[in-house]
């Protein structure tokens, strides 16, 4: 399963959160306890609270660099979990202190853990080390949390409209920073043409691979990032666009128009014919390489058909 998170690093104080592995905290926590727990921690996530340790990505690409990074200044974070399942938890029993000490596996939705008795039977303490839990439905998650805190989601919570995902201690979250551009483009071109589902996407990886290694300095993570992308929306583009359906509403708002060159690249791909927008970007943008090859790609197969 893909997630997405848009990181504020652009804000007067911008909250930054910990995407080190080898600096995560694994918490003690006693097995009678875990509900309120995980809870709590979800519902100061959800609720804006100051003092929250976990992080909220999406299952929606599109929530995220259209409603959270409409001036585009900010990181595109990108977490693989590696398996095609959400709702669980992993943990050790005893304090991890080499590679050789077991990592156990619990099942663990909202949905489920509403009203019910403790995860384990058995007493002791846990050391929560990772979770993923899917939050989007708001009516399970009111409940839920009201079930083990007492307090539900407040009004400005929309973890269903976000399609939200909560997660503690990703374990290999990449970063798009300085090719941000070519996210709108890609996903752009692949909303107003479908270019990657008509395409073999090996030989477009193929020459992402190739590029030269002084054109990501400081940015060692954004090409294996855009691999995920292109395969994520080659993959998944039926999930994608159907779980999106809502922010596709901002690209007729007229408050959607910004001036940053990648939000209006972005509309101006989704209104115009492809020879005007394929015209504007070279004349405003033409030295970013990733954009300029996903670029080539739509332009093969738009001169094909």
């Amino acid at each position: 399963m893909i997630l997405f998170r848009i990181e504020d690093i652009s804000g007067v104080t911008p909250n930054s959160r910990e995407y080190n592995i080898d600096e995560f905290t694994n918490y003690l926590i006693d097995k009678s306890k875990v509900d309120e727990y995980i809870a709590g921690e979800i519902r100061k996530e959800i609720n804006g609270s100051k003092d929250r340790k976990l992080l909220s990505y999406s299952k929606s690409l599109a929530t995220c660099i259209l409603k959270y990074n409409i001036y585009t200044d900010d990181e595109l974070h990108i977490y693989n979990t590696n398996t095609n399942i959400l709702n669980y938890i992993l943990y050790y029993n005893s304090f991890p202190k080499d590679n050789n000490e077991e990592l156990y596996y619990s099942h663990y939705s909202i949905q489920e853990r509403i009203n019910e008795k403790s995860l384990f039977n058995e007493s002791g303490k846990i050391y929560l080390y990772n979770f993923v839990i899917d939050v989007s439905d708001n009516n399970s998650l009111n409940k839920y949390l009201k079930s083990y805190t007492e307090t539900g989601i407040k009004a400005f919570a929309s973890p269903e409209k976000d399609s939200e995902v909560i997660v503690l201690n990703p374990l290999n979250d990449l970063v798009i920073n300085q090719y941000m551009e070519a996210v709108y483009i890609l996903y752009a071109l692949q909303l107003k043409y479908k270019f990657l589902n008509n395409i073999p996407t090996d030989p477009l990886i193929y020459e992402l691979n190739n590029i030269p290694e002084d054109r990501f300095v400081g940015c060692l993570q954004e090409r294996e990032a855009f691999k995920q992308l292109i395969l994520y929306l080659s993959n998944n583009w039926k999930y994608e666009y159907d779980i999106s359906k809502n922010i596709y509403t901002y690209l007729n708002n007229e408050n959607f128009i910004r001036s940053t060159d990648p939000i209006w690249h972005f509309k101006n791909i989704i209104k115009n014919d492809f020879e005007e927008s394929y015209g504007d970007f070279e004349y405003h943008s033409s030295n970013d390489i990733i954009s300029n090859l996903f670029w080539k790609y739509c332009k093969e197969l738009y001169y094909k058909y």
